[in-house]
């Protein structure tokens, strides 16, 4: 359900951060990011439930509720820390 809205790749806490060492870059700023993912997944759910009757009209009931679940979902584990996201800053090491 977490992913059905396109291609999402899960991965443990601090896989970044190796992979970033790996490919020879240096990390200059690791933030976390994951109220912000759980403020706009509930913005947008809550935006899309405002225009359903236009939405359902466009997409079909199915698929108007399958995003709407998933937007609930993602916002739900975001709050709960069950999903996290992270922006990363790095350079190329000299």
């Amino acid at each position: 359900m977490r992913s059905s809205a396109g291609f999402y790749l899960f991965v443990p806490r601090g896989y970044d951060e190796g992979v970033i060492t790996q490919c020879g870059l240096q990390l200059l700023v690791c933030e976390d990011v994951t109220a912000n993912m759980a403020k706009v997944a509930e913005a947008r759910r809550s935006a899309r439930a405002s225009r359903s009757v236009a939405l359902r009209e466009i997409e079909s009931d199915q698929a108007y509720e399958g995003q709407q679940d998933f937007l609930t979902l993602a916002a739900r584990v975001a709050r709960e820390g069950r999903l996290s996201r992270f922006v990363y800053v790095a350079k190329k090491s000299i």
